[in-house]
């Protein structure tokens, strides 16, 4: 019996791959998208899986970015590159 009963079990990386992978023009780019009140406060194990999709093309191709949606003024100011957040 090969099925997960809990997400838990898969591995680290994979529970946290980013949400898309955005292709326009010439750029291409991992999208995860985050919502959060006054202060975005990601988990540690989270952006160290999101720090591992980063680096996986050392070459700048599909690069973390993160789309951070601020649920008490209704808005997002910016998308983020994941060095910018680390």
């Amino acid at each position: 019996d090969n099925i997960i009963k809990n997400i838990t079990a898969l591995p680290r990386r994979i529970r946290n791959i980013p949400d898309f992978i955005v292709i326009k023009k010439d750029v291409t780019m991992f999208l995860e998208c985050k919502k959060c009140g006054n202060d975005f406060k990601p988990k540690m194990k989270e952006l160290e899986s999101y720090k591992w999709w980063d680096n996986l093309h050392p070459e700048g191709i599909l690069d973390v970015y993160f789309f951070i949606y601020n649920l008490i003024i209704q808005t997002f100011p910016f998308v983020y590159k994941l060095v910018k957040i680390i």
